[in-house]
């Protein structure tokens, strides 16, 4: 956990320096995107003893309650932005690229 903890503090301050060429990941995911769940879950607040009975049990207990509708919120809004940037031409969000589109670009 100390590394863990090590390497989101590292993720913190690599998220405040401004970018100057390679991204590598971070293009990807936004450092800023999960550093506060991560510092949540270093710090225990969800910790209970009976889970340890039954890790793997918890764990999906966990995914179903928690990362299934994360993923589905950020498809739904991923979706809406992409028919209003279509209809209204909003400049903000990102461009959703599947591999032909993706090809296009380049």
């Amino acid at each position: 956990m100390k590394l863990f903890s090590a390497c989101a503090i590292v993720l913190v301050v690599v998220g405040h320096i401004p970018s100057t060429g390679f991204n590598g990941p971070f293009d990807m995911f936004k450092p800023y995107s999960f550093q506060v769940a991560s510092f949540v879950f270093v710090s225990g607040y969800f910790y209970k003893e009976a889970n340890e009975s039954h890790p793997v049990a918890y764990l999906g207990s966990r995914i179903k309650r928690l990362l299934i509708p994360l993923i589905a919120i950020n498809a739904a809004y991923g979706c809406i932005v992409a028919l209003l940037k279509r209809a209204v031409g909003i400049e903000w969000g990102g461009a959703i690229c599947s591999v032909a589109s993706r090809d296009a670009l380049y």
